[in-house]
């Protein structure tokens, strides 16, 4: 399922009594066991070995943790105590062990009790400096400095008091802080000290840690990068970010708020480059490199991508240099790198990587966004002239799963100024000024603004929300008037004059006598509702104040701009230009997610959790590739006679779309259980389709094809779509035969029928006559041999359908002689071949409902 379907609140009829908290505890500790001990089965009814069922415990562990953090902070609102409660405890152990010493208590033990009492206290006071560390060193850049100065202060105040007796005859305080501070360079404790106190000890101790651990910190600034590359290559989870600068400074630091459990790795091929020190204080690792083929740097770039576990580690690659061609040749490298890695590192149940490219000009971004189409073009099979066997190019099963978009200041203004007009602004008449690319970009995010307001507005149906109006009115906006020159006083007085908003954008650069006359209009237009967005030097973004009343100044951006927490959440989301910049796929899983929750919010990708969105771009992936493997193509426009997959032929893709959900909530902590607990990461419908009750596999259904609806609705409206095969194919799929029949009887005269596509059949004599009971479908005939071996008796005229079949789409048109004559496939249809060779036609619904997919088989010839 694209999204998750716990999220939907509970029949009352389902309500059950709060579990108490020991009940909690004690339940999830006895599933963590079994989970552990008992192998079980996987999505795919195979026994999970060790290694995966400790995967899985950790995974839910952590997982379990996060929610239990996030409970915290909305019931209660102590977010930075829970944030920090580690640190407390162990501060407060700590300060607890080492105020004992000023108390002098623990002199008084043995050797061995002063033994471990010095080891309990550096056990818990390595803990609380490293949680001290964590707490400031994502956003400082010296948290290491910090922490080993707080240790040093520990150190001289124990070694100060502990030696307060031993020199006589010394100007007191003084002396107590030379003989402390000479600790750090190796001394020991002075002669004049008999019995050296325990305090003393510890702070010699101390002294000597400090001293090491400073020359470490010193090691570790100096050769940050290795240490940094170091880092990178043990992350589970990495965001790579190229082409530093003042432009793109800011996605960085958007990126550093928003990290999503990932580290953000900054790759720099000057060390000396002025923002270096900038973006290490943002929190971000910056090594020295670039992504190239040299065999040096394909060496690191391989070890960033990938983690333990033969996981794909690199979530994001920000290709975001001023040079359009060394992005698109970084994106290759990557997208190289990831194939090389093999099919072991192929995680089905896992978010692809997003290649995100900077391409500034609007038009070769399109152009190269609409090639991306070709990622899921499966080539087809063929033989070679020399007779010999099948050969291909690699398909998507084994190659990398990547997405590509591109990204650019163009983009990002367009979607900032057609989203302020559209969403802000309810103007009723647009007027863009210019053939530029700027114009291009704005018309196409003016249709996508369109469009998606009216899938939301589609998957609302009947229900009466708050949000239903704003979603009308997105739905209607007007057509933008293309116009060569800025209209006129009269022209734009003319179209405001009922009152409704005017709104111009000029997507060219203007000389100074045009600003010049344009500025002229102010006394014209004052106290009229029209606004003119006008390109102007030195601004970033989209003004917040404008000039004359009614100028509106705009420049371009790659965005990042910092988020205000207290303004108050627009209509649909925050400005594009706040926060992390939204590349197209990003878009794409957003809308897929609001199409399915709009009934409940307008938007809600902002609340989920991070899995969740992940499970979104798994989904869209997933929809994409089976269709390709299908036989479909996907094309950037639609052609004339285009027809979406209908309903029947996504349900055939409801099992693997099922079974692709529950792999992944399996790998992010999720178990099965009888009831639904969000804060438990419990799901009823986390089971095989076969082992649900059938009310919850028809749920279980419905919200998975629901999803598929959606995401394929998504996909159209960012201009991807599915073209059905026009020629016979090899894509070759199997499925498990499912259901029961019923025996009628033996025909002793030739008897005729009709299939699915209205095609008229024949039965001989001595062939069976059956009737489909679960599901019901027609009566047909069958040769008494293929029956023998195609059913088994369940009871009484009862028999059960058995064996696997491969299956492909079929071309309209298309013609099979079949055992019983010949079939012409209709729009919707498959060919079906069984293992004796024996071809023939059913209907999309027909497969649906008689047959389990299981997955592709490659070529059939």
């Amino acid at each position: 399922m694209a999204i998750d379907t716990g999220a939907s609140k509970p029949d009352a009829s389902r309500a059950r009594p709060r579990p108490t908290a020991r009940r909690i505890v004690i339940g999830e500790l006895c599933r963590l066991v079994r989970m552990l001990v008992v192998p079980g089965s996987g999505a795919d009814g195979q026994p999970q070995p060790l290694r995966t069922r400790c995967g899985r415990v950790i995974a839910r562990t952590r997982a379990l943790w996060n929610k239990l953090l996030e409970s915290q902070r909305e019931r209660v609102q102590l977010a930075r105590i829970l944030q920090y409660a580690p640190l407390l405890v162990s501060s407060l152990a700590f300060l607890a062990l080492f105020c004992s010493l000023f108390l002098g208590w623990a002199d008084g033990l043995g050797e061995w009790g002063q033994f471990w009492f010095v080891l309990a206290l550096l056990g818990i006071g390595a803990l609380a400096s490293c949680f001290l560390w964590l707490a400031i060193s994502r956003r400082n850049r010296y948290g290491s400095f910090y922490v080993l100065a707080a240790v040093a202060v520990c150190v001289v105040i124990l070694a100060s008091y502990s030696m307060w007796d031993c020199f006589a005859g010394r100007v007191p305080v003084f002396a107590q802080l030379h003989r402390a501070l000479l600790l750090f360079a190796g001394e020991i404790a002075p002669e004049s000290c008999v019995r050296v106190p325990l305090g003393l000890q510890v702070a010699e101790l101390g002294g000597v840690i400090v001293l090491f651990a400073t020359v470490y910190a010193v090691v570790n600034e100096i050769t940050s990068g290795p240490i940094a590359r170091w880092r990178a290559s043990l992350s589970r989870r990495v965001i790579l970010i190229t082409g530093l600068s003042e432009e793109t400074l800011p996605v960085i630091r958007s990126l550093a708020e928003d990290p999503d459990h990932s580290l953000i790795v900054v790759v720099e091929p000057n060390p000396d480059h002025p923002l270096i020190h900038q973006a290490r204080r943002y929190g971000a690792q910056v090594i020295k490199g670039e992504i190239s083929t040299r065999a040096r740097d394909e060496k690191w770039l391989r070890g960033m991508c990938t983690s333990w576990g033969k996981h794909v580690s690199l979530r994001r690659a920000y290709l975001l240099a001023a040079d359009e061609q060394a992005n698109l040749e970084a994106a290759e490298v990557i997208r190289d790198t990831l194939a090389d890695l093999g099919p072991r590192y192929r995680d089905e149940q896992r978010a692809p990587t997003r290649l995100i490219v900077r391409i500034d000009r609007y038009r070769p971004a399109r152009h190269y966004a609409a090639q991306q189409v070709e990622s899921w073009r499966v080539p087809d099979h063929f033989s070679d002239d020399t007779g010999g066997s099948p050969s291909s190019t690699a398909d998507l099963r084994s190659g990398p799963r990547v997405f590509i978009s591109s990204l650019g200041k163009t983009q990002i203004m367009a979607h900032a100024l057609a989203e302020h007009i559209a969403v802000r602004g309810e103007a009723r008449h647009v007027f863009v000024v210019g053939e530029t690319d700027l114009a291009e970009a704005f018309l196409d995010e003016w249709r996508f603004q369109r469009e998606s307001a009216r899938l939301l507005l589609t998957q609302l149906g009947d229900a009466q929300t708050p949000w239903r109006d704003a979603l009308s009115r997105l739905a209607a906006l007007p057509e933008p008037a293309r116009r060569e020159a800025i209209p006129d006083a009269g022209e734009l007085k003319q179209a405001g004059a009922s009152g409704e908003r005017v709104s111009v954008v000029v997507a060219e650069e203007l000389s100074e006598t045009e600003r010049s006359r344009l500025e002229g209009l102010a006394p014209d237009l004052e106290g009229w509702p029209v606004r003119v967005f006008l390109p102007t030097e030195g601004v970033r973004g989209l003004g917040r104040y404008p000039m004359l009343g009614f100028l509106h100044p705009f420049g371009a951006t790659l965005g990042g701009a910092a988020i205000d927490r207290d303004q108050a959440a627009p209509a649909k989301s925050r400005s594009p230009l706040q926060g992390v910049p939204q590349d197209s796929w990003f878009r794409a899983a957003k809308l897929a997610s609001d199409s399915f929750t709009i009934a409940s919010a307008l938007s809600t990708w902002q609340n989920m959790v991070a899995t969740d969105r992940d499970s979104n771009f798994r989904a869209t992936w997933s929809l994409l590739t089976w269709l390709s493997e299908l036989g479909y193509t996907w094309s950037p426009a639609p052609p004339a006679d285009y027809r979406r997959p209908s309903d029947d032929l996504l349900g055939v893709l409801v099992p693997l779309e099922h079974r692709a959900w529950m792999t992944f909530k399996y790998d992010t902590g999720w178990c099965g259980a009888d009831e639904r607990s969000g804060r438990l990461l419990l799901n009823e419908q986390l089971h095989r389709l076969k082992d649900l009750s059938p009310e919850l596999r028809d749920k279980a259904i419905s919200n998975t094809l629901g999803s598929l609806r959606g995401l394929l609705h998504t996909l159209e409206v960012l201009d991807f779509y599915p073209v059905a095969p026009k020629q016979p194919h090899d894509r070759w799929w199997r499925f498990q035969r499912v259901g029961t029949v019923k025996l009628l009887r033996t025909l002793e005269a030739p008897e005729e029928w009709t299939d699915g596509n209205g095609n008229r059949l024949t039965g001989q004599p001595g062939d069976l006559l059956i009737e489909g009971t679960k599901p019901a479908t027609g009566i047909r005939t069958i040769k008494a041999d293929r029956f023998e071996s195609s059913y088994r008796h369940d009871s009484a005229d009862l028999y059960e359908r058995i064996g696997s079949v491969r299956a492909r789409i079929a071309v309209a048109g298309e013609a099979v002689d079949s055992l019983e004559g010949t079939q012409t496939a209709g729009e919707d249809s498959w060919v079906v071949q069984d293992d004796t060779g024996a071809s023939w036609i059913v209907t999309s619904h027909a497969l649906r409902e008689g047959y389990v997919i299981e997955g592709p088989v490659g070529s059939a010839s």
